[in-house]
C-alpha cells in the first residue's frame, strides 16, 4: 500500500512480460476498433498485404508473411467467404491461384489503414522517444488504455 492507502502495483520487471502485456493491449484495441470492418486483430494484416500485393500467388503470400501456410490458408479462404478476398487463375500457371481484394475489400482496407493510422500515430506520439526501449514499452502499454 501507498502512503494514502490505495494498493500499488510494481511493473514486473521482465522485458518479455512488457511486451506481451503490450501485445494484448494492441490486440484487444485493434479487435474493438476493426470489429466494423469485419476483420479481427488476427486477419486485417492478410487483407493489407494482399492490397499491397495485388494478384500475389498464395504460396508468395506465405513468403510475405511468414506463418505457417495451413494458417495462412484457412484466414484467406475465412476472407474469401465474407468476400474480402477474390481467387483467380493464374493466366501464366494454371495450377496456381491468384488472390486480390473485391471491391468491398478494397473499402475496407482504406478504413483498416485509417485504424491503422490512428493506433500507430497514438503509439508513436506516447512512446516517450528518449526513454530507453524497456520504459517506452510501459509508456505505450499505459498509454492504450488512453486511446479512444
Amino acid at each position: 500500500m501507498n502512503g494514502d492507502g490505495h494498493m500499488t502495483v510494481e511493473e514486473p520487471a521482465d522485458l518479455t512480460q512488457q511486451i506481451a502485456q503490450l501485445n494484448y493491449a494492441i490486440v484487444k484495441w485493434l479487435n474493438i476498433n476493426l470489429k466494423a470492418y469485419g476483420v479481427t486483430a488476427t486477419n486485417y494484416f492478410y487483407v493489407m498485404k494482399i492490397n499491397e500485393h495485388p494478384g500475389v500467388v498464395q504460396n508468395q503470400l506465405n513468403e510475405i508473411i511468414k506463418v505457417n501456410p495451413s494458417t495462412v490458408t484457412r484466414a484467406i479462404n475465412h476472407l474469401i467467404d465474407d468476400g474480402f478476398i477474390v481467387k483467380t487463375v493464374d493466366p501464366d500457371d494454371h495450377r496456381a491461384t491468384q488472390l486480390s481484394l473485391s471491391p468491398m475489400g478494397e473499402q475496407r482496407a482504406v478504413e483498416i489503414t485509417a485504424v491503422l493510422d490512428k493506433l500507430n500515430g497514438y503509439l508513436l506520439d506516447n512512446a516517450g522517444q528518449s526513454l530507453p526501449p524497456y520504459d517506452q514499452i510501459i509508456n505505450l502499454r499505459h498509454a492504450l488504455t488512453g486511446i479512444d
